[in-house]
């Protein structure tokens, strides 16, 4: 009887126990989430209004992101630049939190269709540069035409295809919440070389200009691998 008492109060320990590591686990992920939740960041703080021969303008004609529809996980900055020599950019920086699994934002081209846009890619694979690949397209409505650079973050991966933003959202799932930035730069009119040599020149003193917080969060962590596909 003893030996059926011990054994009763075993089961019951260990019970408890399971419980109550059950209980920290919960805790501890309710307080993940809630931390991932508090680290929104301000855009319109992080990208500044003056760099190098680049200075803000309070007009622009943006094709708006399908982000800016979903929930408030989502943050969405466009500005245009203009540059000393009067040529003009529009940027467009989307950002959601990571809400249970990588945060899936939209290639530039899902969102350039929805309105109206037919929309071409200049290079297959992304144009690689020191550092990350940066996807290239040209977009016509038969009135209006864009010349588009941009690239994706999902966590510290890089990419510019569907193909490559599947294969890192996949990654990322099978490891931790990540989150995600979409930054997308175009001009008006044709397409050409000197537009081309416009936005890269663009990014390059952009980034030399932003914190290593805004670095993060546009390219990742430098030194990590990027993917595409």
């Amino acid at each position: 009887m003893t030996e059926v008492r011990n054994h009763s109060i075993g089961v019951r320990l260990c019970f408890m126990l399971t419980v109550g590591i059950i209980a920290s686990l919960c805790v501890s992920l309710l307080s993940a989430d809630a931390e991932t939740e508090s680290v929104m960041p301000e855009l319109s703080v992080l990208l500044p209004e003056t760099f190098g021969d680049w200075s803000i303008v309070n007009h622009g004609t943006y094709i708006r992101p399908l982000e800016q529809l979903e929930e408030d996980h989502i943050s969405t900055l466009y500005r245009t630049y203009k540059h000393t020599s009067g040529k003009t950019i529009s940027l467009v920086i989307a950002f959601g939190l990571a809400k249970g699994d990588a945060v899936r934002l939209h290639q530039p081209d899902v969102c350039y269709k929805a309105q109206g846009y037919t929309v071409k890619r200049i290079n297959s694979s992304g144009e690689k540069t020191d550092l990350w690949p940066t996807g290239r397209l040209v977009a016509d409505n038969g009135i209006r035409q864009e010349t588009i650079t941009y690239w994706l973050r999902v966590g510290d991966k890089v990419v510019t295809s569907a193909g490559g933003q599947q294969f890192a959202n996949l990654q990322a799932g099978l490891g931790h919440s990540v989150d995600s930035s979409l930054v997308r730069i175009s001009t008006n009119g044709q397409l050409s070389q000197q537009t081309l040599a416009l936005h890269s020149m663009f990014i390059d003193d952009l980034m030399e200009a932003v914190s290593s917080e805004a670095v993060s969060l546009l390219i990742g962590e430098r030194g990590e691998v990027y993917v595409d596909g």
